[in-house]
This record gives structure tokens, C-alpha cells and sequence, in this order.
């Protein structure tokens, strides 16, 4: 009993199933035979391809429209599987399309005897453009993967042909990057192998740069591409040093130090470095070069701070002091004159030759002057004025120096000296600069005066006779 109510129910599932998948597939055939009339021969194609599917075998109304489908889109490989069957079908004579579909029939069989023909010819001839033409023409051909195999074949063939020909690393690796098949592939990793081992035996042998270079240049993914940097980094290393061990020059020991702090020659490069500083001190010591002297010690101090010759190098330093403070220095002064000017002077003092200075000097409202002699006077109007005013002054000199007796320097120049009024501001007046006709606003005028050095402190005093008056001086200022 359960035997029977079990097949019972076997057979309404399985009718449910059919009765399921055949509305499908009409609904699937009145699409595609529409794709069809659309001219959408492709999509239609597709279509009555899944209505086969789903009722599991075709009938004469599916199976013409899906010929007439596959023919408009020249599908010949499944022209090939789906004409025969509808020639199978019982009626296929009386169908409406019976004459169209036989024109394929024809169409198809005239196209199978020509690729079957051309596939005879060109199987003999081992020809790539035969092979390439037949697949352009048939590739859905039934001989298509056979001609396929054989062009891959002759391909590989020819292009091992012409790297062996070349016989050059390019062809080789060309041969590696472009087959398809690899046949020859062990071959060719073994020829660059040897040309490898070969490059890198023959750049260790000459031990040069430009030996190195070229084996990474010409095998930069080579077997031994570590080893050959390994080697040309050593090489740059010992071509850097006996460079500046022959140039015997400080930039030259300064370069090796920068460049390997911790290398194999660094030891001997700063002993190097040292003596050679040390036999520049003792030189520029011989010529009592002071100047230099104290350059070059203080040098050696900085580079080599627990040096060998440190303890001498610091005497010799004091000395170059000693020497400079009795010798040449420049000089910043800072100075006050009788009428009310502030100063600047900047120059030289050498102990037996003449030196120079430079001096500037103005009162405090200088900033307010125009430097135009727009507003003139007259001399008897400004006698009798009654309105407050001040001297505006500015002058700038240039002189020489000149050592007497140490530590006392005579300086003496001229210069031009700049003089204008200027109102003083009241709730009534407003501030206004103006000249007197009689006077001239621009005048030169000597000026002379002494410099006494104490270290590296400076005192100065002096005069100058400006517009036939005498303007004392005094300064303090430091060398440099």
C-alpha cells in the first residue's frame, strides 16, 4: 500500500512539474518568435534555445523559427546540429518554411565541403597566415581546435628558430616572454644561465665600476645581481679612497667620512686627515699666519675634538689669539657728538698698515626731515622768528686709520654734512621743516681723532669742523 501511495505521489509531482516547465516554455516561444519578427535574430535565437531546454525536446513549430534564427546570424556550428533535426521531425515537408530551411540545408553542406576542403589543403602546407585565414574565416569550425594546436605549434617553432638564430639575451628573454607553449623554455633558462655565470664571472675579473655596471645593466634581474652590487659597492668604496688618499685634500677626506662614517678605510682616513691638518697648522704656524692659524685650529678642534695633537692644536690656537688681538681687527663704534648726533662707524685697524672706517651719523629727528629745499627763508626772517624751532642734522664721513703707538690709532677723513630747521609742534603751529636762503643745506668738512684698543674693547674721541664750527666726539665700541 505505501508502494502505491508513494509512486502515486511520484507521478502528480512529475505531471505538476511538466505542466509547469511547458507554460513555461510557451511563454519562453511567444517571446523568441517575437525577438524574431523584431529582426532580433540573436536574442531570439537564445530564446527558442532555452524553450528546448524546458520542454526537453523540440517540435515543428520551434524548430524552424530557431534554424531561421541561427542562419540570420550565420551561427554555422549550430546550424550544423540543428538543421539534421528538423528534417527528422514527421511533417517537416508540409511546414511553411520547408523551402527556406532547405536553402540552409544546401548554404550549410556547400560551406562544410569548402571548410572541409580548405582545412585538407591547409593541414599539408604548415603555413601561419593558412592557419590564421581558415580561423578567421570558420572559428567555429568542428576543425578550428586542431588548427588552432597547429598554428600554437608552428609559432613556437619559428620563434625558437630566430632567438637561436640571434643568439642574443634579448632573444632569448623574448622567447621566454612571448610563447604561448614553452617548449623550448629549460633550453633557453639554460643559454641565459650560462651568459649570466659568464657576465658575472668576467665582471669580477676586470674589478671595475663600469664592469659591474654593465653585468646589473645588462642582466639587471640576473642570478647574481646581489652579489655583483655587493661587489660594486665595495669597488666605489676602494676607488673613493685611493682617490682622495692621492689627492691628499681635506674636502677629499671630508667626502670619504660623509659617505661611510663606519667604513672599512675610516680608521685610516681620519689618521690621514689629522696629519694633514696638523702639517697645515705647523706651516701656517712657520709663516705666523694668525689669521689663518686660528682658522685651521679651531678646524682641527671641531673635527677632531680628542685628537692625538689636541693639547699642542689648543697652544697654538691661544697663540693665533694673542697674535690677533695685538694685530688687525675690524671695529663697530658707537658714538656722541656735541651737537646732539648719534653715530655709527664701522672699519678696520691694522697694526702696521693703514686701515679704514666708515661713519654715519644724524640727530634723533632726522626721520622728520624732507631732504627738498621747498620751504626757503630768508636770513632776517629767520632772525627775527618767534616760532620754536629745532637743528635737524645729518652728515656721513670716510677716512683712514692709522696705528701710532700700539694700542693708540690716529683716524682722519672728511665727509658731507646735511642741515635743515624744523618748527617745533604747538596747538597753533604745525610741525614744519624749512632752510635759510644764506645757508647751504649740503657742506664738507674735515674731521680727525683717536682710537685706543683695549682687547677687544674700543674708546675713540675726536672733532670736526662743521660749518665753521668745532663738534667734539666720543665713542665706545669692540672688534671683530
Amino acid at each position: 500500500m505505501r508502494k502505491l501511495v508513494l509512486t502515486a505521489i511520484i507521478l502528480i509531482s512529475t505531471y505538476s512539474y511538466s505542466q509547469v516547465n511547458k507554460r513555461k516554455a510557451f511563454q519562453l516561444f511567444k517571446e523568441a518568435r517575437n525577438e524574431y519578427y523584431d529582426d532580433n535574430f540573436k536574442e531570439a535565437a537564445n530564446l527558442f534555445e532555452q524553450t528546448v531546454h524546458e520542454l526537453g525536446t523540440t517540435n515543428i513549430q520551434i524548430q524552424p523559427f530557431y534554424v531561421l534564427s541561427l542562419d540570420k546570424i550565420e551561427d554555422w556550428k549550430n546550424l550544423e546540429l540543428e538543421v539534421p533535426k528538423f528534417f527528422e521531425l514527421p511533417n517537416h515537408s508540409l511546414n511553411e518554411y520547408y523551402k527556406e530551411i532547405l536553402e540552409i540545408q544546401t548554404k550549410l553542406k556547400s560551406r562544410l565541403n569548402n571548410e572541409k576542403g580548405f582545412y585538407l589543403e591547409i593541414k599539408q602546407k604548415k603555413s601561419v597566415l593558412d592557419y590564421k585565414s581558415f580561423l578567421d574565416k570558420y572559428p567555429e569550425s568542428k576543425y578550428a581546435p586542431e588548427i588552432k594546436k597547429l598554428l600554437d605549434n608552428l609559432e613556437e617553432e619559428i620563434l625558437w628558430e630566430r632567438s637561436l638564430v640571434k643568439n642574443s639575451l634579448f632573444s632569448m628573454e623574448n622567447y621566454l616572454e612571448s610563447s604561448k607553449l614553452k617548449k623550448y623554455a629549460s633550453e633557453a633558462e639554460n643559454i641565459i644561465s650560462l651568459w649570466d655565470k659568464a657576465a658575472k664571472a668576467k665582471a669580477i675579473h676586470l674589478d671595475t665600476q663600469s664592469s659591474y655596471n654593465a653585468y646589473l645593466t645588462e642582466f639587471p634581474k640576473g642570478e647574481y645581481t646581489d652579489i655583483i652590487r655587493e661587489k660594486l659597492a665595495l669597488k666605489i668604496e676602494d676607488d673613493l679612497f685611493e682617490t682622495v688618499k692621492k689627492r691628499n685634500k681635506g674636502r677629499g677626506y671630508r667626502d670619504y667620512l660623509d659617505n661611510y662614517p663606519n667604513g672599512r678605510y675610516t680608521e685610516e682616513v681620519n689618521k690621514l686627515y689629522e696629519k694633514l691638518m696638523i702639517d697645515q697648522i705647523n706651516n701656517i704656524n712657520d709663516d705666523n699666519n694668525f689669521v689663518n692659524l686660528r682658522q685651521v685650529t679651531q678646524s682641527y678642534k671641531q673635527i677632531f675634538p680628542n685628537g692625538e695633537n689636541i693639547s699642542r692644536v689648543n697652544k697654538l690656537e691661544k697663540r693665533a689669539e694673542r697674535n690677533l688681538n695685538k694685530r688687525n681687527s675690524g671695529m663697530l663704534l658707537f658714538s656722541y657728538e656735541t651737537n646732539e648726533s648719534f653715530g655709527l662707524q664701522l672699519g678696520s685697524l691694522r697694526k702696521k698698515k693703514l686701515g679704514w672706517y666708515l661713519t654715519a651719523r644724524a640727530t634723533t629727528n632726522i626721520m622728520e626731515s624732507t631732504f627738498q629745499r621747498d620751504d626757503v627763508i630768508p636770513q632776517s626772517d629767520f632772525e627775527s622768528m618767534t616760532t620754536e624751532y629745532e637743528t635737524v642734522y645729518g652728515s656721513a664721513s670716510l677716512g683712514l686709520t692709522l696705528p701710532i703707538v700700539y694700542p693708540i690709532y690716529l683716524h682722519a677723513g672728511a665727509g658731507v654734512n646735511f642741515k635743515q630747521y624744523l618748527t617745533l609742534e604747538t596747538d597753533l603751529v604745525d610741525q614744519m621743516p624749512f632752510f635759510v636762503e644764506e645757508e647751504e643745506t649740503l657742506e664738507v668738512f674735515p674731521e680727525a681723532g683717536l682710537v685706543i684698543k683695549l682687547g677687544p674693547v674700543l674708546f675713540s674721541g675726536g672733532a670736526s669742523y662743521i660749518r665753521e664750527e668745532i663738534i667734539y666726539k666720543a665713542g665706545l665700541g669692540f672688534t671683530f
